[in-house]
């Protein structure tokens, strides 16, 4: 098992951005595989996460203001800074001796502690046989979209030490706007900065429940576009097969969509031969590996919360049924501003005035019905970020597709 350290000047419970960021990143790379130490000046330690206290790791401008402006003013000639960075390198030489990885997050890149730069730095030309990772969020000559090197007048040896690379280690930047200012205010060429972006733990977010991520995982429903919900029971009035003729013509524009249907069939007999004609259909369209019947990974009736988590993750929602006396879906989908689509049913008018995409499922054919979600999917621009989310920021898949290869690689 390949041991990594991540180090920062604070972690959660403290309050930042990047603080956020390792912790989910240290969890992820846990769950992978790796063990994980997270080096910081404060924090606190988090389940299965070891957490190493070195003080001297804050930002000097929290610890020592005095010290933090002299550094300003006279660089690494200032009083105390070779104490300082001597501590700070006995320090990080003990805990990192038998760590494999070291990714840095921020730290090389900001005045926040000077001293740690220089220790760091003479700690990786005394150990090249260690893999190290700068992963730039932000850098002292950057700020509003530009440079702002020309607004600052630091001491030569700190300019120095935030502009020179360190030969060696690989440079990590949090987008391509990012790493082409990063290599105007460094020696560091563009093709020397990996862009690796921020994302999002979408499980953690949503506050997915455990029995649902597991399917969201084996169906690959993250991966899948559009996620589709019917939250029905399997009788006949919910008219589910008209959904699977749309679904069918829908098919050829989206391949890879998921079909979720929540409820449980009646077990009468009729229940039996309306799903066995539903799975005909499935068979006939081919279906199979989009249409997911919950029932047959969960024996019990949903939820609250588990009901809520689909509706989270789904792209549109279709209610098709023949006959209701109410309609809580559309409730549901309101309050958590999912689309729906839905048969055009007196009381639907009632619950919901004009605000919902009506079909009459009688008169309007299959084939106009999946033209008209297609121009209605391609054309909405929060469904259009949702998806855009999903394939490209989900930070699981950023850790395992381009973090993970640049560790092995490195290796």
């Amino acid at each position: 098992m390949k041991k990594i350290s991540l180090l920062h000047f604070s972690y959660p419970p403290n309050i930042g951005g990047v603080e956020v960021f390792i912790k989910e990143q240290a969890e992820i790379l846990s769950k992978i595989g790796y063990e994980i130490t997270i080096i910081t000046g404060s924090g606190k330690p988090t389940p299965n996460i070891k957490l190493v206290e070195i003080p001297e790791l804050q930002s000097i401008f929290n610890t020592d203001q005095r010290l933090y402006e002299e550094i300003m003013t006279n660089g690494t000639k200032s009083k105390g800074f070779m104490e300082l960075a001597k501590i700070i390198e006995e320090k990080i030489t003990k805990e990192l001796e038998f760590q494999d990885i070291i990714i840095v997050h921020n730290m090389l890149s900001l005045t926040h502690n000077i001293p740690f730069i220089y220790a760091f730095k003479n700690y990786v030309l005394k150990h090249q046989e260690k893999k190290v990772i700068s992963w730039i969020h932000d850098h002292k000559y950057i700020g509003f979209d530009k440079v702002r090197i020309n607004d600052f007048s630091l001491p030569a040896d700190v300019n120095s030490l935030l502009t020179e690379k360190i030969d060696d280690i690989k440079y990590v930047a949090i987008s391509n706007s990012l790493k082409n200012l990063v290599s105007k205010v460094t020696n560091l060429t563009s093709e020397e900065i990996t862009v690796i972006p921020n994302g999002i733990n979408i499980r953690e977010f949503l506050e997915i429940d455990d029995s649902i991520f597991e399917i969201v995982e084996k169906n690959n429903l993250l991966e899948r576009f559009p996620v589709i919900l019917s939250p029905v029971n399997i009788i006949e009035r919910k008219n589910i097969e008209f959904s699977l003729d749309i679904l069918a013509h829908l098919k050829k524009v989206y391949p890879n969509f998921a079909y979720v249907i929540t409820g449980k069939i009646s077990h009468h007999k009729e229940g039996e031969k309306y799903l066995e004609m539903l799975n005909k259909k499935i068979e006939k369209y081919s279906l199979k590996n989009n249409v997911l019947f919950l029932n047959e990974f969960i024996k019990r009736s949903l939820h609250k919360s588990e009901v809520h988590d689909f509706y989270s993750l789904c792209d549109i929602i279709f209610y098709f049924s023949k006959s209701e006396n109410f309609g809580l879906p559309l409730l549901e989908a309101t309050l958590t501003k999912t689309p729906i689509f839905l048969s055009d049913l007196l009381v639907f008018r009632e619950v919901g005035g004009t605000n919902f995409n009506y079909v009459d499922c009688e008169k309007t054919p299959h084939e106009e019905v999946a033209k008209n979600i297609v121009d209605f999917l391609e054309n909405n621009k929060l469904i259009s970020m949702n998806r855009v989310v999903k394939e490209n920021f989900n930070l699981n898949n950023i850790i395992q597709k381009q973090l993970i290869p640049l560790i092995e690689k490195q290796i």
